[in-house]
């Protein structure tokens, strides 16, 4: 440990003194302050006098104890020691000190400060060219970036920078492009797809794609061992052949006009078939994609570009985000609430401005009650009852934040406004006294976030009013994902975020292994749902697709097996000498079309 450190547990215990006063204390309660022997406490003691932040006036005698004066203030060496954390990368330490020792809101505040000039554009000189960086804050570490198991809106995000697709959908012309692949053809039965592939691919690590490579992502993904959870895009897949390196031919059990939008998914991202070679390759992945991974544990995360990339180089060299849990600790760093804040404040003295984007996306916040469990929520009335309880329009006026408008549907477009505005208390209560309800705990599961605690705990008081009493318990969302935690809920309360391309998103609700929605739904939905899913992957046509899967949406809201809150949107803040911004459909930048106006 450090002097500093030393030196902040000592002023953390005495913090009710002074500096400048005399305090008396004997050596052995120093030495039981640090941890340590007295004769290492006698040394600390020199040398935190040699620097001056303390005077040391050594008891002589039985009866007369020893004094200290403290010198330093306790802020500014903790700031000074943060920064120096941070400056050697090492965030994680930086912001468990300043927790740890309790930095004061002035302290605070000169910390965010200094930081702030730390994120935003930078250039960092090197021997070969100037490399331009852009550093942001997020408030968790991203340590699961396996295509086969993302799952969370920023786990797929960055799997998008890393690695390739077969092919790709433009939502400009809602079309599906080539990719990996340049070229792909199927039989009139939609049973077999052949697809073609680009020559001189390569992974990061060097290798060159091939379909062998292709052969073993699908086979990976399909195969039970590997309990990836969206095993259900690739179980219809009976026989895969390598023609050669540039070609493959896959068999279908059943028709499938869908299936080459499923290979649309980043889940299904093309990996090396030397995977198994790379013990950490869920944290340090190795794609195709525009950027390769340098560094990720719990202080940053470091994209690099990939400067050999098949399609245009991106203009950024470099992506950091630094990992700061300000989101569970309001406050600390009141000025990086942003994520892409790439000049600082003081800029807009010079006449800079900042430009917001905002964009409505396609995500939801619902309420899914376990059909399997045998409770009072089985009969339907009690579901009425909640959905008549929950004022959509007060909990986005009341909570605020990233809240938007009110839901009827898993689309923003799928709006029903008697749905949306059937708040009735009085019908609510007529509905639960026909229940049968007799006062039993109805257990809310939700996932850490910050926004998922305040809407737990609004639904918590709503159902109060109702006369229902709810207990919350909060989990990790890899440990609520896990089917036997899962069964143990009555109630979870989350959200899903669409991508762009929403048939196989829509599907994957009630087909991923690990969706809140697919494993609780219940059984007596099951053979409904799953009929609708098999004409609608039988069916050329987008807009009878979309009508079939819209109409298990309206199965679930009618039961209100599913009670639908609200919609989001997302916005991000930057300078206005970063160009090529644009919100994605997770609500994220495409880093690789990010470049600087210097």
């Amino acid at each position: 440990m450090l002097v500093e450190e030393h030196y902040l547990q000592l002023r953390t215990h005495f913090s009710d003194e002074q500096n400048g006063e005399w305090i008396e204390v004997k050596l052995t309660k120093i030495s039981e302050i640090l941890y340590s022997t007295k004769r290492n406490a006698n040394l600390l003691i020199k040398k935190m006098e040699d620097r001056e932040w303390i005077k040391w006036s050594s008891g002589r005698g039985r009866g007369i104890s020893s004094k200290i004066m403290f010198l330093k203030e306790k802020d500014i060496l903790l700031v000074e020691l943060a920064k120096s954390k941070v400056l050697s990368g090492d965030l994680h330490n930086a912001h468990s000190l300043l927790n740890t020792y309790d930095v004061s809101n002035e302290g605070g505040v000169m910390f965010s400060e200094w930081m702030e000039q730390q994120l935003g554009y930078h250039q960092k000189e090197t021997s070969q060219q100037p490399l331009d960086i852009l550093r942001f804050p997020f408030y968790r570490p991203i340590p699961f970036l396996d295509p086969a198991f993302a799952m969370r809106r920023t786990e797929v995000h960055i799997v998008k920078q890393l690695f390739d697709t077969l092919v790709i959908y433009n939502p400009n012309t809602e079309t599906i492009e080539p990719h990996l692949a340049h070229h792909w053809t199927s039989d009139e039965t939609n049973k077999v797809w052949t697809f073609y592939l680009r020559k001189g691919i390569r992974f990061h690590h060097g290798k060159t794609m091939t379909s062998l490579d292709v052969d073993y992502t699908l086979r990976r993904v399909q195969n039970p061992d590997t309990k990836s959870p969206h095993q259900w895009m690739v179980n219809g897949i009976k026989n895969i052949t390598c023609i050669h390196d540039h070609a493959i031919q896959i068999e279908l059990i059943e028709p499938n006009s869908l299936f080459v939008n499923v290979l649309i998914s980043s889940k299904l991202s093309i990996v090396p078939n030397d995977l198994h070679e790379h013990e950490d390759f869920a944290t340090l992945p190795i794609g195709t994609g525009p950027f390769s991974i340098k560094q990720n544990d719990k202080s940053k995360l470091l994209l690099r570009v990939n400067e050999h990339y098949f399609k245009e180089r991106a203009h950024l060299d470099q992506i950091e985000i630094w990992i700061w849990p300000d989101e569970t600790d309001e406050h600390r760093l009141k000025t990086l609430n942003f994520k892409y804040l790439v000049a600082p404040k003081n800029s807009l003295q010079d006449g800079k401005e900042f430009v917001e984007l905002n964009r409505f996306e396609n995500e939801i916040f619902y309420l899914v009650f376990n059909l399997h469990k045998q409770a009072p929520y089985q009969n339907a009335n009690f579901r009425k009852a909640f959905h008549h309880a929950i004022n959509r329009s007060l909990i986005i006026e009341e909570l605020r934040g990233f809240r938007h408008k009110p839901a009827s549907g898993f689309l923003p477009s799928n709006k029903i406004e008697t749905y949306m505005n059937d708040y009735d208390l009085n019908k609510a209560k007529e509905e639960l006294a026909r229940s049968g309800y007799s006062g039993e705990t109805i257990h809310l599961y939700i996932y850490e976030m910050q926004s998922n605690i305040e809407n737990a705990q609004w639904i918590k008081r709503a159902a109060e009013k109702l006369g229902v009493h709810i207990e919350i318990s909060v989990f990790p969302i890899e440990e609520l994902r896990k089917k036997d935690v899962m069964m143990q809920a009555d109630l979870i309360a989350a959200g899903e975020v669409f991508d762009t391309n929403i048939e196989i998103e829509l599907i994957g609700l009630y087909r991923e292994n690990g969706s809140f929605i697919g494993s609780l739904i219940g059984e007596k939905h099951r053979e409904e749902i799953e009929d609708q899913i098999a004409k609608a992957l039988r069916t050329s046509n987008k807009i009878q697709r979309l009508q079939l899967l819209n109409d298990i949406e309206n199965i679930i809201r009618d039961r209100n097996s599913v009670i639908f809150l609200y919609h989001n949107r997302q916005n991000a803040v930057h300078h206005n000498s970063l160009k090529g911004v644009s919100l994605n459909a997770l609500g994220w930048i495409e880093y690789r079309d990010l470049w600087l106006e210097k």
